[in-house]
């Protein structure tokens, strides 16, 4: 995913999160933590070792929108960002 300033959006606020590695739970609740303070309009680019399908329902459930991409063996890119009103998932 590429997350690059527009002419309707000059500047885009990413902030980073890697989470590879870490033990179950914990890479679910730094991600948690992470959008819980991320800034209005920002997105989350996170870095982790599977495809979290249960993140992906539960935030979801929360407005938030998400777009996934495998980079690799135990290597996937996943941006998260939160939708506006009348935005469509």
């Amino acid at each position: 995913m590429t997350i690059a300033p527009t002419e309707s959006s000059p500047t885009v606020t990413t902030v980073v999160l890697d989470v590879r590695g870490l033990p179950p739970p914990e890479p679910m609740q730094h991600v948690l933590e992470a959008l819980a303070g991320l800034p209005a309009g920002a997105t989350l680019l996170v870095h982790i070792h599977r495809e979290p399908m249960l993140l992906y329902q539960m935030i979801e459930a929360d407005g938030w929108s998400h777009s996934s991409r495998q980079l690799g063996t135990n290597r996937w890119e996943i941006g998260i960002w939160r939708l506006e009103e009348g935005d469509e998932a």
